[in-house]
């Protein structure tokens, strides 16, 4: 790890010779985006990452706020080069962290909260040290992390072409929080206001901004609308056995995703609590199968004779394909849900909520089913549990949707075209 980053390796170098003529890209990320399934930066950008290096010499530079792996192998040769800037941890006084806590959330002038820390000005000097040392066409600025220090740096570099591809929208996603806690739930609805202001000036700031769905991109819009863009994740089924069709129903509900992100958290439990015992009360040998990495203390907690959390594993297909309906009740949260995507590829039939369906641009009744109340949902799943033919058919629409609209080979010459207009 280093403040300031090293050269590249020397294969990379004779790459920069043999490659002189290409445009040079420089993608920015909070974290090293190999293996694919990190998280959701890296089933984002590794195939955009890879796909681009094709093409151009493409740099990837992490603003690590820990120590990073740093990946041996194919995944390194993706890139041109892959470098870091440690971000600085600035050591203060508890009582002026306070303070500066208390100005950052409270003061209308302050970022949003996870837009910038307090090194922010070592960071901005740092970075720019860097991109001092080569004349990029083009710097693709990843999520929202250091969204404030991207538009603080972007009037350094007229003629540099900058993206930002924010993935989620923050302010969206702060503006769908669920806490009970009515306090709690305005703080960061005001939180979502500042976040709202900071993306409106990156869409203005910066030559193209990308969502990653239609709903993310629509709650702020505000820039040119040529300059506004919506690029979704495609699947990613590389490490998925063959996917056998009509299935055999049997009476397992499924719920997938990251069992430490919040919006997943509440979910969960809405259904562990509230919507499967209402399954049950029907079918009494129904079981709740919770797949995701890091269960949280309130999943694993859940865990008992009628449902499994699996923790984290190997391979998430196998336990995908165990679950005769994945019911998904999101009451919050932004974005694409890259599991639901994955769970109707595996042909197995979806319940969510509107707030899920709607990034998708899937319709009720045609590739899924949405429903709003506890009831509504229950009574979905019910359909299918108890219906078999009808969920196969449900799951037949639903993976021929996915692999027609969120196909990698067809959804990444669009992202080049954003980056690299001809």
């Amino acid at each position: 790890m280093h403040d300031i980053p090293a050269t590249g390796s020397n294969e990379a170098l004779r790459g920069q010779v043999e490659n002189a003529r290409k445009p040079q890209l420089l993608f920015v990320l909070p974290i090293v985006p190999w293996p694919i399934r990190r998280d959701g930066i890296s089933l984002r950008f590794a195939p955009i990452i890879a796909y681009l290096a094709q093409r151009y010499e493409v740099d990837v530079l992490v603003l690590a706020e820990e120590d990073e792996p740093v990946p041996s192998g194919p995944s390194l040769q993706q890139g041109h080069a892959l470098d870091f800037i440690r971000v600085p941890d600035v050591s203060l006084p508890l009582w002026l962290k306070r303070s500066k806590l208390v100005w950052r959330n409270l003061s209308p002038w302050g970022p949003p909260v996870n837009s910038l820390w307090y090194a922010g000005d070592r960071l901005e000097r740092a970075l720019l040290s860097y991109l001092g040392q080569k004349d990029h066409s083009v710097v693709i600025w990843a999520a929202s992390r250091y969204l404030q220090l991207a538009c603080q740096i972007r009037p350094r570099y007229p003629q540099t072409r900058f993206v930002i591809d924010v993935v989620d929208s923050p302010a969206l996603y702060s503006f769908r929080f669920a806490s009970g806690n009515r306090f709690v739930r305005l703080l960061i609805r005001y939180d979502g206001w500042k976040w709202h202001r900071l993306e409106r000036r990156a869409q203005h700031a910066f030559d193209a901004t990308i969502y990653i769905s239609d709903v993310d991109a629509q709650i702020v819009r505000t820039g040119p609308a040529a300059r506004v863009h919506v690029v979704p994740n495609g699947i990613f089924h590389d490490d998925a056995p063959p996917i056998a069709s009509a299935l055999p129903f049997g009476r397992i509900i499924g719920f997938l995703g990251n069992m430490s992100y919040e919006p997943n958290v509440s979910a969960a439990l809405r259904l562990a609590q509230r919507i499967f015992p209402r399954i049950l009360s029907r079918l009494g040998n129904a079981t709740l199968l919770i797949i995701g990495r890091d269960p949280a203390p309130a999943i694993s907690q859940l865990a008992g004779p009628a449902i499994s959390v699996t923790g984290t594993v190997d391979n998430i297909w196998p336990h995908i394909l165990r679950a005769d309906v994945f019911v998904f009740p999101m009451i919050e949260g932004s974005g694409l849900q890259n599991k639901i995507l994955e769970a109707m590829y595996a042909g197995v039939p979806v319940v969510t909520t509107p707030i899920a369906a709607n990034g998708l641009g899937a319709s009720s009744g045609e590739q899924l089913l949405v429903g709003d109340t506890d009831d509504e949902i229950a009574g979905h799943a019910l359909k299918i549990l108890c219906d078999s033919q009808y969920g196969a058919d449900l799951a037949e629409r639903a993976r021929t949707f996915v692999l027609r609209e969120f196909s990698w080979p067809a959804i990444l010459p669009r992202y080049e075209a954003i980056v690299w207009p001809r």
